[in-house]
């Protein structure tokens, strides 16, 4: 008659029945583990190929202009235009130092053919320029001749994506979006840098507020995955959003990838009828 194991618990050896059923155990808890870390993995953002040129300053020629924001219109060899947005030091926008050099100076810079020194900051054709040495920055300023910039509305939209700050998305910082950046977009779109937003779909807007609605409004939803409506332009190269109302909707994030995809199957970025 075949007696069962048994074991002692101060016994030096486990009975082989015991070591099969440990030892599976084990391989199953570690495959277990590292199906979640795979899962984890590629469902996390990677960082994007943003570049800050930090301590290079360079020089460019273009057309100043103020509306929307600040921004610099730049004509290449090969009469292509290129828009940069133009920022500040720092938090800060690009305002400050515009109105200070005209205060110097008695002279109105929008409109103007400048040559200005800064920073470069760019990531996917999208550019801005820091005036990394405040009023000095502006090296020389003559009238300009030449045209103002397109224009063409593209209509009602209703986007799915998230607020960010452009100087810090777009190279500044890395990663520049989502929650753990919350806190320092804050900071740098109440400091005067426009505020942007991403959609889901990797399109880029500079966001402009009417009057009804504050910027603080939408503090709170900086680095969210939200849904907002409102109307959009583009004026040369840079698109613009309006929000119409301060009614946003939220959308739940468990993971990135989930989140996401979720939207993508909603109507971000769709024309509204």
């Amino acid at each position: 008659m075949k007696q069962d194991e048994f074991f002692i618990g101060w016994q030096g050896e486990l009975p082989h029945r015991y070591k099969g059923v440990i030892r599976g155990a084990i391989i199953v808890i570690f495959a277990v583990m590292i199906a979640v870390a795979a899962i984890f993995s590629f469902s996390e953002n990677g960082f994007i190929d943003s570049v800050f040129e930090y301590g290079e300053l360079t020089t460019h020629e273009g057309i100043i202009r103020l509306k929307p924001v600040p921004t610099l219109q730049v004509t290449s060899p090969d009469e292509s235009i290129k828009e940069m947005v133009l920022i500040g030091a720092f938090k800060f926008g690009a305002m400050p130092t515009i109105l200070d050099w005209e205060e110097e100076n008695g002279k109105k810079l929008d409109g103007k053919l400048v040559e200005l020194r800064g920073t470069l900051i760019y990531y996917d054709d999208f550019s801005l320029l820091e005036l990394t040495e405040g009023s000095a920055s502006i090296l020389s300023v003559t009238e300009s001749k030449k045209s103002t910039p397109s224009r063409k509305e593209l209509g009602k939209k209703l986007l799915t994506g998230e607020i960010i700050d452009v100087k810090c998305f777009f190279g500044a910082m890395n990663p520049g979006s989502g929650k753990i950046h919350k806190s320092c977009g804050i900071r740098c779109i109440d400091g005067g840098i426009p505020s942007g937003f991403k959609t889901v779909d990797d399109q880029y807007y500079i966001l402009t507020l009417p009057e009804h609605i504050k910027g603080v409004d939408l503090f709170v939803y900086t680095g969210q995955l939200i849904q907002i409506e409102g109307e959009s332009v583009q004026i040369g190269e840079i698109k613009y959003f309006t929000p119409t109302n301060s009614n946003i909707k939220e959308i739940a994030q468990i993971l990135p990838i989930d989140s996401y995809l979720a939207a993508c199957s909603s109507n971000n970025g769709s024309e509204i009828n």
